[in-house]
């Protein structure tokens, strides 16, 4: 697989590029991101994104990484400001926003509507629920006091099909001593869900501004947005459009992957 990477604002931020199509599509990539920098192993994550976006003919991938040492005071509309000056070279692109990244994803729409083709948002919303917040906290503990490897234990174990379970926690095992050598620092992690968990919600003034096709995709039962935070932040949209998925959780891209890319490619072809 052919990639360039490389670092913007002065190497605060790490980048991957992959293809050279027409329709250009930029990652906000999840919560993995702030564990494991793609600027030290970036196969991977660009392994699953390609495939999921393959039935597409012609695009060009871009995967933004974040900056490691975010500040648990930095609000996500001051990263998605760092990132359009990243994009504003290559707009307008589609922009998805995955979990974490969707925290990025809607201030960035709204603040840069000239740059955001169509907005995709994959299992996330404009604020966590009461559960999300406890789950959050739950994992910064872990990450404090027992490190990352428990702190990828728990996200192998957020699925609801006991073989992706199974399958999540043997690849982690079999792969850790290979990936724990680009884990970033545990104040990056920490960091950023200290933010999120502090001000839950702090991302719904937002949604009104955003100007682009929306697609948010998500589960009945995931563990970091309810049900009805789906369902405002795809009212509170303009031009959204929600598709829920009963009985899945935050790890949707798995358990319902055919699904999910025939859904999200079929989002990105229409004119």
């Amino acid at each position: 697989m052919k990639y360039t990477r490389g670092f913007f604002l002065e190497g605060k931020y790490p980048y991957v590029r992959y293809g050279s199509g027409s329709q250009k599509i930029v990652i906000f990539p999840p919560t993995q991101e702030l564990i494991f920098s793609i600027a030290q192993n970036p196969e991977k994550q660009l392994k699953n994104y390609v495939k999921m976006l393959s039935p597409l003919e012609d695009f060009s991938l871009y995967i933004l990484g974040y900056d490691k040492t975010i500040s648990e005071k930095q609000w996500c509309r001051d990263v998605a400001k760092d990132f359009a000056i990243f994009i504003k070279d290559l707009g307008p692109v589609v922009i998805v926003g995955i979990s974490y990244g969707g925290a990025i994803a809607i201030p960035f729409a709204e603040q840069n509507p000239e740059l955001t083709k169509k907005l995709l948002l994959i299992v996330s919303a404009y604020g966590l629920s009461d559960d999300g917040v406890d789950f959050c906290k739950d994992f910064i503990r872990l990450a404090k006091t027992k490190g990352f490897r428990e702190v990828q234990r728990k996200m192998d174990n957020l699925s609801n099909k006991w073989w992706i379970r199974t399958l999540l926690n043997i690849t982690t095992t079999l792969q850790w001593h290979t990936r724990k050598q680009s884990i970033n620092p545990a104040s990056t992690f920490i960091n950023a869900y200290t933010h999120i968990s502090t001000y839950p919600v702090g991302l719904k003034r937002h949604l009104k501004g955003i100007k682009a096709p929306t697609l948010i995709l998500g589960g009945t039962q995931d563990q970091f947005f309810s049900k009805e935070r789906y369902q405002e932040t795809a009212a509170l949209i303009p031009n959204a459009t929600l598709e829920l998925y009963e009985g899945r959780s935050h790890v949707l891209p798995l358990e319902c992957y055919k699904t999910i890319q025939k859904c999200a490619t079929k989002f990105l072809m229409e004119k």
